[in-house]
């Protein structure tokens, strides 16, 4: 089976019929002469005729084949075995859906949170897929969650699976996952492999490069996987923790304890964060510090786009922390 690699040249193939238009267009009709007896020569023209026809015919034929030769050239056709193909065909499509589970995937838009828009997105594309189409789901913030990729038992399973995620507390990191994604799609034996991508597109999710560019630089990329995503209404700004670090109290220095004076009291464990924020500029954020169901801590921050403000909690020393 052939395909190419850029068909949109085969809109030049007409022009292999220009040799052929131009023959044409420049064909004189013979002029008619008086002249004397003519008996030998039209015997000699009529032997010779074929022969010369025949010569400007291959010759017309070989322009022609030459003009189409190289415009198939620049389309750059592929010769797919018919065996392969065939079996590839019988597998179906293989599809991953990567459901992000990052913060940000909580905040609700029009009484659904963004997670929930995602998942319906993603059920009514399983719906759509055959029964010899082979599905995987996995969540993902800044890493893969659970234990990772594998392919659903059946469709019900995939859907159980979609289902039951959660936001949680993670950053988002598209390149983690989309490299996993390519690396599970690279062995498998499918007429189509297909990555879904059901995210709000945080525009931090790709570490400040253009999407295309950190995905065709991932490893394990593969041009002929398809890769389609979700369209939102307006971009989804959204604010991260870029970086978490404790320190306890016993380790406070003088000058530690007096950038935090306002909010520390002397002996209290601490944690510094390090927001990141997309899109417009937040004044007056509150950042919160749980510990389990309990707010821990709340500071007032002015956040503006990019790698930006810090913020100290108190931590009591009796408890796990988690923001």
């Amino acid at each position: 089976m052939f395909s190419f690699l850029n068909p949109f040249a085969l809109w030049a193939l007409p022009i292999a019929a220009a040799p052929l238009i131009i023959h044409l267009v420049l064909l004189r009709r013979a002029q008619r002469l008086p002249f004397g007896d003519l008996t030998l020569l039209r015997e000699a023209f009529r032997r010779s005729l074929p022969s010369s026809r025949l010569r400007q015919w291959l010759l017309l034929a070989a322009r022609c084949l030459a003009l189409a030769a190289l415009v198939l050239a620049f389309a750059r056709p592929v010769l797919h075995p018919a065996s392969g193909g065939a079996a590839a065909a019988d597998e179906g499509a293989a599809v991953v859906f990567l459901a992000d589970v990052s913060y940000s995937m909580a905040l609700d838009v029009r009484g659904r949170s963004r997670l929930r828009w995602a998942q319906e997105a993603g059920l009514a594309m399983l719906e759509k897929l055959s029964a010899r189409d082979r599905v995987a789901v996995a969540g993902f913030s800044d890493r893969l969650e659970g234990e990772g990729l594998d392919w659903a038992g059946d469709r019900a399973a995939a859907r159980a699976a979609l289902e039951r995620l959660k936001p949680g507390t993670g950053t988002t990191d598209f390149p983690a996952a989309l490299a996993a994604a390519y690396k599970f799609l690279k062995p498998a034996k499918a007429g189509k492999r297909v990555i879904v991508l059901l995210t709000d597109g945080a525009a931090h999710g790709f570490k400040g490069a253009p999407p295309k560019v950190a995905v065709e630089s991932l490893p394990g990329f593969d041009p002929q996987t398809l890769l389609v995503g979700l369209s939102w209404d307006a971009d989804a700004g959204n604010a991260a923790v870029a970086s978490l670090s404790a320190e306890p109290a016993a380790a406070q220095s003088a000058s530690a304890l007096g950038r935090a004076r306002a909010s520390l009291a002397f002996g209290q464990e601490r944690i510094e964060a390090r927001l990141w924020l997309s899109g417009e500029a937040r004044p007056g954020w509150d950042a919160s510090l749980w510990q389990g169901e309990a707010r821990e801590d709340v500071r007032h921050v002015n956040l503006e786009p990019g790698l930006g403000a810090a913020v100290s909690f108190a931590l009591r020393s009796n408890g796990g922390s988690g923001t």
